[in-house]
């Protein structure tokens, strides 16, 4: 009897070996007529920043490839030598202000794809921002005060009171504000997203609340009043305000101090004393002292005593005038 088993199993290889090349010749068919199983090179993509502008010096970078097989990538910065990276990818070291670009490249294991230099500029210097006026601390009589600032390197925006920022350049006038206590601010902000933000907390103290007196020949005086309550205590300022007529100087209307008497129209209450200097306050001149009242003298009536010292028109001056409500 003849043994067939090795023939069977040579046949068994053979038809093996049959079916595994037709098999190859099928992919290797599909391969050439499949775009997706095509054997070219991945397309590289690299996401640009906004502007093309970084204000980090580690900035953070987005890349991909379009590829029928799963790739590897490698990244260059200036020149440097390919590194391996994945996206999103931190510059490995800190980027000095100034021009500067990244190269990426795709591997598939057999092709490589290059993604054209995108170039890019890091700017990490904030603008500069200088508030000229209003000044800080300052009372000021016009309801809308004037603004004076400068913007070295971005674009201004302005909010007062915490309202909403909105577009401003050095001629942002805003809206008329109410006596008492105002913040200005104003932010800058550059191509690269650089900000900076400067505030000035100042005072208002409106023609609205002022009360004329009488004045030599050229001048206006006029006297005026805020109040807030604060820390138990019923605070007050006066001030005096001297207005030259037109055509006149001022330099000798803002010598001098201003004395200021404040006593409530109310039983058995004593009065406040306060001194304050003149000075500039555009045209005009101005001084404003700070009081503090009980409390319970919020909304009384007042007398207000106005003498000045040391100002050759304005000191033979003595006037009291009445306040209906503090």
């Amino acid at each position: 009897m003849t043994d067939n088993r090795l023939g069977i199993n040579g046949f068994a290889v053979a038809a093996f070996f049959a079916v595994l090349l037709s098999f190859a010749s099928f992919v290797a068919m599909l391969a050439a007529s499949s775009p997706a199983l095509a054997d070219t090179a991945p397309v590289v993509t690299i996401n640009p920043f906004l502007s093309n502008i970084t204000a980090s010096s580690r900035p953070v970078f987005t890349f991909g490839a379009v590829s029928a097989n799963p790739v590897t990538f490698t990244c260059s910065l200036d020149g440097a030598a390919f590194l391996p990276c994945e996206a999103p990818w931190t510059a490995p070291v800190d980027l000095a202000d100034g021009s500067h670009s990244l190269n990426v490249i795709a591997s598939d294991g057999v092709n490589q794809g290059f993604a054209p230099g995108y170039g890019f500029y890091v700017d990490t210097v904030p603008p500069v921002v200088t508030i000229v006026e209003p000044h800080a601390a300052e009372v000021y009589i016009d309801p809308i005060p004037t603004l004076n600032f400068s913007v070295d390197g971005g674009t201004a925006s302005c909010s007062y009171d915490a309202s909403p920022f909105v577009r401003c350049d050095e001629k942002f006038t805003g809206t008329s504000l109410a006596n008492g206590s105002h913040r200005l601010c104003v932010r800058a902000v550059d191509p690269a997203g650089n900000t900076t933000q400067r505030c000035v907390d100042f005072e208002i103290m409106a023609d609205e609340s002022f009360s004329a007196l009488s004045a030599p020949d050229g001048l206006r005086l006029t006297v005026g009043r805020t109040g807030r309550v604060k820390g138990g205590k019923f605070k007050t300022r006066l001030g005096l305000r001297v207005t030259p007529s037109r055509g006149a100087g001022t330099t000798a209307a803002c010598s001098g101090r201003v004395g200021f008497y404040l006593r409530p129209k109310v039983k058995r209450a004593r009065g406040v004393r306060a001194r304050a200097k003149l000075r500039r306050s555009g045209r005009d001149c101005l001084a404003v002292a700070k009081l503090a009242l009980p409390v319970r003298y919020q909304g009384a009536g007042a007398t207000v005593r106005v003498k000045f010292a040391g100002n050759d028109r304005l000191e033979d001056f003595d006037h009291t005038i009445a306040v209906k409500a503090l």
